[in-house]
């Protein structure tokens, strides 16, 4: 699950803002309780599991004071006293106000867009949820024509191809970037990954790739959820991280089960 920002959209094309978002999320809530402790923290749209995973980028905290001192520096400031942040843009005082676009047939996404809610306003940051069915969540971040979204995304199990997330050509609706995500350093590492290939090279690419989505923040990455099964004891069975999960042709029953159920 994350939280994709619109970077073109004047309120959160600052980096800094961004990043000051990034610390106004309960993510211990979120993995303790909306995934009731199924799920792991990630940096970037990788498996953790993976040898190319950038495991050693420090998390971002749950942090009010780093984030209200973000927004200092980008200019916000609550000139009138009502406890959302303002500023000047484009000549007219302009509340740091954030439409956030979440699923209404998804009760994760409502909880984590309510979680959001409540932690950002205490740095003065007034998050607008606007519940959606997926085809106007979809539509909207295509056309652009939102400020940011709850959204899901598989994590593919081999290689990552970044090229229809977060390059400049797969601008939403060609490609989809939806989070109108542009950086000629970012096409430049995407490129190199695609055509490579020195597993070696490749996976310092990645790294590098992953250390520039954590400065950048185009997306705000909360969870990779665990998978959940429940197989009986006289089953053996072989688990991978391609969906669904398993393999079902591979389910056998246990050799010792076998001779209980023919005795």
């Amino acid at each position: 699950s994350k939280w994709v920002l619109n970077t073109r959209n004047p309120k959160l094309s600052d980096t800094k803002v961004r990043r000051a978002l990034a610390h106004l999320v309960d993510y211990n809530y979120l993995t303790s309780n909306v995934q009731q402790g199924m799920a792991q923290r990630i940096v970037a749209p990788i498996s953790p599991q993976k040898p190319f995973y950038a495991k050693d980028i420090v998390l971002r905290d749950f942090n009010v004071a780093t984030a209200t001192d973000l927004l200092t520096q980008a200019g916000w400031k609550d000139t009138d006293q009502d406890g959302i942040l303002d500023k000047m843009i484009g000549g007219k005082k302009t509340p740091l106000t954030i439409e956030v676009l979440a699923g209404t047939n998804s009760k994760t996404a409502e909880l984590i867009a309510n979680s959001v809610k409540e932690t950002a306003k205490q740095a003065g940051v007034n998050i607008k949820i606007i519940p959606a069915n997926l085809e106007k969540i979809r539509d909207d971040t295509q056309k652009g024509s939102f400020e940011s979204a709850v959204l899901s995304s598989a994590i593919f199990p081999g290689l990552v191809e970044f090229y229809q997330m977060y390059h400049s050509a797969s601008l939403a609706p060609f490609g989809d970037n939806r989070s109108r995500f542009a950086n000629p350093r970012a096409d430049s590492l995407i490129t190199a990954i695609r055509t490579t290939s020195d597993e070696q090279i490749r996976n310092a690419l990645y790294l590098k790739m992953q250390q520039l989505l954590y400065d950048e923040v185009p997306e705000i990455y909360f969870y990779s959820p665990s998978m959940r099964y429940i197989v009986r004891k006289k089953f053996d069975y072989v688990l991978t991280y391609s969906r669904p999960g398993f393999y079902d042709f591979l389910f056998k029953l246990h050799f010792k089960a076998f001779k209980r159920s023919n005795f």
